[in-house]
């Protein structure tokens, strides 16, 4: 994409967040409060995937004690890790090569 990287934090839903901007992304953390339920949390991803470039990362934290989100169409799980009560999925979007994966995963996904 060429230029500066732009970070942008915000503090609301994903559906909220994407009515306001109109941007494409390449790198969305999803950190919902842990009594957002499994079917909210599936919404969320569904609208995210339209705005996601191909080879994008998705990251969702959970509490250990949550499902595995579902994943839609266009996003695949490839990997998770658990920190104490706290749990990490990393999701990757479209089809991109294993090299742009992120590294360090200490559970790859089966």
């Amino acid at each position: 994409r060429g230029g500066e990287p732009r970070i942008r934090v915000a503090a609301q839903s994903v559906r909220a967040f994407l009515a306001a901007d109109r941007g494409s992304y390449d790198v969305a953390f999803l950190d919902p409060p842990y009594e957002v339920g499994d079917a909210e949390l599936a919404e969320e991803l569904a609208a995210l995937v339209p705005r996601l470039v191909d080879g994008a990362v998705v990251m969702v934290e959970r509490s250990a004690r949550s499902a595995e989100p579902a994943w839609p169409a266009g996003i695949a799980l490839d990997r998770r890790k658990a920190y104490g009560d706290t749990v990490v999925w990393w999701a990757v979007a479209g089809s991109p090569d294993d090299e742009d994966l992120p590294d360090g995963a200490d559970e790859p996904a089966s």
